[in-house]
Formats: C-alpha cells, structure tokens, sequence
C-alpha cells in the first residue's frame, strides 16, 4: 500500500490494483515454493492485468491498448 495508515483515499487507484491483485491472485501465489516463484508469479499477474484483462471503466480494453489508442488519437 501506498497510502497512509487509514487513509485509503490517498491514493484510490493503487489501493483498487493492490486490493484485486491480492484477492484474484493469492490462492496462486500462496501455493509457490521460493521467493523466484513468487516473483515469477508476479510478473505473470502484471503482464496479465496490463496486457489482457479487459477494463469496464476503459471500454473494455488492456490497459496497454487504452493507451495506444489515446495516444493515437493525441496525435492525430
């Protein structure tokens, strides 16, 4: 967490990220047997949640292709 102790309003956005990553993902990483599994582990879940999970709140996009495409539209 990023925020003060309490103070989740802080940083809204990373808390939401933090929060779902630990809920959809702790089942996998409880179960890795080394610290370079769990790391492994993580990067997986980064990729995933940046690359092909799809967003509501940004049209159902990756979060990388919401930003190619606002990118896009900046310049053009």
């Amino acid at each position: 967490s990023y925020s003060r102790v309490g103070t989740p309003s802080d940083n809204p956005e990373m808390e939401s990220f933090f929060g779902r990553l630990k809920d959809e993902w702790a089942d996998v990483f409880a179960a890795a047997q080394s610290e370079s599994e769990v790391i492994k582990l993580i990067k997986e879940a980064l990729s995933y949640y940046n690359e092909r999970r799809r967003h509501s709140s940004i049209d159902y996009l990756a979060p990388d292709d919401f930003i190619k495409r606002e990118l896009t539209a900046a310049t053009v």
